[in-house]
């Protein structure tokens, strides 16, 4: 369900130039170094799960979405450039 309406949404925005793509791996770069942070933060409080290690788990998994649509996009800038 989720991936449907993430397509859908996908193919209505406007196509990003690799400005926005180096933009967006640069933002992906820095959720990587935060994730790498809470899990460190979370692996120092043993015991109940902490909030930082669920916020790792939700920033994780916000990194695997953006990842898979820079990926796409650097796909379509490929192919739009080997047209060319």
């Amino acid at each position: 369900m989720i991936r449907r309406y993430q397509q859908e949404e996908t193919d209505t925005m406007p196509k990003k130039t690799i400005s926005d793509c180096q933009h967006d791996a640069v933002m992906l770069h820095g959720m990587a170094q935060g994730v790498d942070e809470l899990l460190h933060m979370a692996r120092n409080k043993p015991g109940a799960p902490s909030p930082a290690g669920n916020a790792a788990v939700c920033v994780c998994t916000v990194m695997i979405e953006k990842a898979e649509q820079l990926a796409d996009e650097l796909d379509r800038l490929e192919t739009e450039e080997s047209k060319r």
